[in-house]
């Protein structure tokens, strides 16, 4: 199966670098994300279903680039809840006590009233694979999925072959991964950025 998996488009958060998590429902940047997705390889794929984040900025996202296709909104496909840190910059937070320990941490520790990072990618990949299943049973040859950029890590981290570290998958607004699934793992065709295999053209 062929899976086109992208992180939504900008949002005024995104562009002054401010955590926006599950419990930070914003609006996209309409004009923004068109300007990103104008600058996007893409693939003629042509899923029976959308899935999607239930977060505005997704759902906003997923109607832009398939405007004519069926949206399935799927709670656990939310970003990670950063709790105290949430609508805030790292800049606003350098001498935060809580947010230092956190970061020293390597970001794996619970946020304060929010998610750690373990959890947090427990919930989106279980989700990704409940999905992937589920297309698989009704026989589709390609699924997309709208959802943020720690969710890109956390499905990428787990499930590509080679293993990607997860703070190495670069995650741009409405960036687009393009997958290939076989059973148990995704093999990247192309990267945000990158040019699509002419056999998927």
């Amino acid at each position: 199966m062929i899976v086109e998996l992208w992180r939504h488009g900008p949002t005024e958060g995104t562009a002054a670098h401010r955590y926006e998590g599950a419990g930070t429902d914003c609006p996209l940047d309409i004009a923004a994300t068109r300007a990103a997705l104008s600058l996007s390889p893409r693939a003629s794929l042509a899923p029976q279903r959308v899935f999607a984040s239930d977060m505005r900025r997704c759902v906003e996202t997923a109607r832009l680039i398939y405007p004519d296709t069926p949206l399935v909104l799927r709670r656990n496909l939310r970003e990670m809840h950063f709790g105290a840190f949430e609508g805030r910059g790292f800049e606003d937070m350098e001498h935060d006590g809580a947010y230092r320990r956190w970061v020293d941490s390597g970001c794996e520790g619970a946020c304060p009233g929010g998610e750690d990072k373990a959890g947090f990618t427990r919930r989106v990949v279980a989700e990704v694979l409940a999905i992937l299943e589920e297309e698989a049973a009704r026989g589709s040859a390609c699924a997309a999925i709208v959802a943020h950029g720690g969710c890109a890590r956390a499905v990428l981290s787990e499930l590509a072959r080679p293993r990607i570290p997860y703070f190495s998958v670069e995650a741009p607004p409405a960036g687009r991964w393009l997958l290939e699934w076989d059973e148990d793992r995704f093999r990247v065709l192309a990267a945000p950025g990158e040019e699509v295999p002419c056999t998927w053209l």
